[in-house]
């Protein structure tokens, strides 16, 4: 089972306290980390981080900006006393303030309860994929459907915003299964391509438009992963 990664910075007593009862938890993997914005950033756009967890408003501030222009953003979880909480002047969903005057316990299960979400969220989110997959004519069993699936969910993660396929997908998808990023293109390319002769119309109609019907026409791998990421990531949001 693939871990999902906690990323400490800046602890305090507080911190470490939860740290230590959340590297207790099956799946969890907690890393720590020196303060400084170079590091840090370095670390969350070559790592998928499901959460950072920090304590301070300034660093807290500090992590909004720095992850604002990251591609995969992590949640972010700061302990900051209520006396504190008016020196954040832009609150945003990235971002969850924890009391101090909770328990470590308390607020590790807090977290860990945000992991299992995230988990039921991923799973449920591969099966979508997988079943439009399948739909389109894909075959299954062989690396092009895994990497294809990685990419819309990758996409899906980036809330479908711009991003380089080749420096941002395909780039952590080559690092998580140990590959080049030319295998990564080559295997997604070459799956499109040779489902897309085999695709029913309906499908093609569904997600591609009237353009599908043009003669010779096919999607580039970014038009496929990202037309499907979209449509997935509108379901779910019509969903909550």
């Amino acid at each position: 089972m693939k871990k999902v990664n906690i990323l400490l910075v800046n602890e305090n007593e507080f911190v470490e306290s939860v740290a230590e009862e959340l590297s207790r938890c099956d799946g969890i993997n907690i890393l720590k980390i020196r303060y400084d914005p170079e590091n840090i950033l370095a670390n969350i756009s070559e790592n998928e981080f499901a959460a950072l967890l920090t304590c301070g408003s300034s660093s807290a501030k500090e992590l909004m900006k720095l992850c604002a222009g990251v591609t995969f953003r992590p949640k972010i979880f700061a302990v900051i006393k209520k006396e504190d909480c008016h020196k954040l002047t832009e609150l945003s969903d990235q971002l969850s303030i924890i009391d101090p005057s909770n328990s470590p316990q308390m607020t590790a299960q807090m977290l860990e309860m945000y992991i299992s979400e995230i988990k039921k969220i991923d799973n449920r989110l591969s099966s979508s994929i997988s079943e439009v997959l399948l739909e389109g004519g894909v075959i299954p069993g062989n690396m092009g459907f895994q990497y294809i699936k990685e990419a819309i969910s990758l996409y899906i993660s980036a809330n479908c915003a711009p991003c380089s396929l080749q420096k941002n997908i395909y780039h952590t998808i080559a690092k998580n299964n140990l590959t080049t990023l030319h295998s990564v293109d080559h295997c997604i390319r070459n799956s499109i391509e040779k489902s897309w002769y085999v695709s029913p119309e309906m499908f093609k109609l569904n997600y591609f438009g009237a353009m599908s019907r043009s003669k010779g026409w096919k999607p580039k791998p970014r038009e496929y992963l990202l037309t499907i990421a979209e449509r997935l990531m509108r379901d779910m949001n019509s969903d909550t």
